[in-house]
């Protein structure tokens, strides 16, 4: 069942509000877009996998090589995940030309065993690291992106 309530005059209450409303509705929606953006890269990095540091690289070799020409630098992938924020969006992306964008999208849209350094930071910080660690982030914050916009809304609505 559905019901219809007309008001009359409502054009005009539109019309006056959105002339004082849009620049605090603006401040308002950029405020919440960058508290989403931030939550969910801090989330998406601890969600990322890592590539092993020397010393975990040569406990899993079957014999000592004597010199590994190996350049580690784990967490090349995890300081990469950048984010940005406008009135109208909120983004979290790999920028094309950081230390992990050459295979960020292989290592978040792909298929794999977790490497010995993504196992040692699963198992430090209990979070599930692997594939889809930005859409992981994004659904797993889901119910503060709510609590922001709704506190955002009401801070919004106590200034005007």
């Amino acid at each position: 069942m559905e019901a219809t309530l007309k008001i009359n005059g409502m054009e005009m209450v539109n019309r006056t509000l959105l002339r004082t409303v849009p620049a605090e509705v603006t401040k308002t929606m950029e405020r919440a877009h960058d508290r989403i953006q931030r939550i969910v890269v801090v989330r998406a990095r601890k969600y990322c996998p890592i590539s092993p540091t020397k010393g975990q690289y040569e406990r899993t070799l079957k014999r000592k090589k004597k010199s590994i020409s190996t350049r580690f630098a784990p967490g090349g992938l995890t300081r990469s995940i950048d984010g940005e924020s406008n009135r109208n969006y909120a983004s979290i992306f790999i920028p094309t030309n950081s230390e992990g964008a050459r295979y960020a999208v292989k290592i978040h849209n792909g298929t794999y065993n977790l490497g010995v350094g993504s196992r040692a930071k699963a198992a430090m910080s209990g979070m599930p690291v692997g594939p889809k660690y930005i859409e992981r982030a994004i659904k797993d914050e889901t119910g503060n992106i709510k609590i922001i916009y709704q506190d955002e809304i009401n801070k919004g609505v106590a200034r005007m």
